[in-house]
């Protein structure tokens, strides 16, 4: 776990009922969460004039998630403020099979 913030603002929104991570709310508590990480985030925007802003939320070990109860870290980033990127020099590139079974998947999702 880190030992504190990782930037000036970092702010964690955290819902009262558990759920373990992102993927196990439902509609409604989903909906609350984001509109209070927008309600947050707007905020912190305000008070700290950052040039950006870093929404994450983690899902499982391997994602890093340590503690397994959902929250979603606002991270303010400056230019130059040494924080690093979020993502890998370079990676996988998505493959047309990849493409083809999420949109099976996600077709059977549809309401």
């Amino acid at each position: 776990m880190s030992p504190g913030p990782a930037a000036v603002g970092h702010t964690l929104v955290v819902p009262k009922s558990h759920y373990g991570d992102f993927f196990d709310l439902p509609g409604p508590p989903l909906a609350s969460l984001m509109q209070a990480v927008s309600t947050v985030g707007a905020a912190l925007r305000a008070v700290l004039r950052p040039d950006g802003m870093n929404v994450i939320s983690s899902a499982g070990a391997a994602a890093t998630q340590t503690v397994f109860h959902v929250h979603v870290h606002l991270v303010p980033r400056w230019h130059g403020d040494g924080f690093g990127g979020i993502w890998p020099a370079s990676g996988p590139t998505v493959s047309g099979d990849v493409a083809v079974r999420l949109r099976r998947e996600l077709r059977t999702r549809e309401p």
